[in-house]
């Protein structure tokens, strides 16, 4: 994801596209949209809310559809230096797990197991399945015996061209400045 604001903010073969998508974890499962266009824009819907997060403009809104309010926080610009976060603990090398299909779209999956910090020798066992063609984690799956079993699954996929509004807040909405991004 980069490039200077006055240029083409667009990456190289990203594609809009629109899904449903699935969290699982020991609560429950939460069903989602996810929406994203050619400029790298993500707008997730769930639960009463939607997140928009737009690293051209270096700003995110977190929605509350039955308060009509919009939290503004910012993001890092799209080129800007990411910091690479990892989970606590010790983790080993990344295991490839080949490739397969995921909802018609080739994915590669990658393991990874992570010591959790603490007494005693948890592990977290979490597997990414990614499709480069749409540049996108289809499978997120992660095990612990702290949290649990948890996933995303993303399905019902459809590459797309995406109405620019879903990338904005609603003119009816009031904006609240935040400082932090949402946990």
């Amino acid at each position: 994801r980069a490039q200077a604001p006055s240029g083409d903010s667009r990456r190289p073969g990203l594609v809009s596209l629109k899904a449903t998508f699935e969290s699982t974890s020991p609560s429950g499962t939460t069903p989602g949209l996810f929406f994203r266009d050619a400029e790298g824009r993500p707008r997730v819907e769930q639960g009463g809310f939607v997140t928009i997060t737009d690293p051209v403009a270096g700003q995110g809104f977190l929605l509350d559809l039955q308060a009509k309010a919009a939290r503004r926080y910012p993001v890092p610009r799209q080129g800007s230096r990411r910091v690479q976060v990892s989970p606590p603990g010790t983790g080993s090398a990344p295991v490839q797990l080949g490739t397969g299909l995921i909802e018609g779209f080739e994915a590669t999956g990658t393991g990874h197991k992570v010591r959790l910090p603490g007494p005693g020798s948890a592990e977290q066992t979490i597997e990414l399945w990614s499709s480069k063609e749409l540049q996108l984690v289809l499978l997120f799956t992660s095990s612990d015996p702290v949290a649990g079993q948890t996933s995303v699954r993303y399905y019902k996929i459809e590459k797309a061209v995406l109405d620019p509004v879903l990338f904005r807040v609603p003119s009816d909405f009031s904006i609240v400045e935040d400082l932090t991004a949402p946990r």
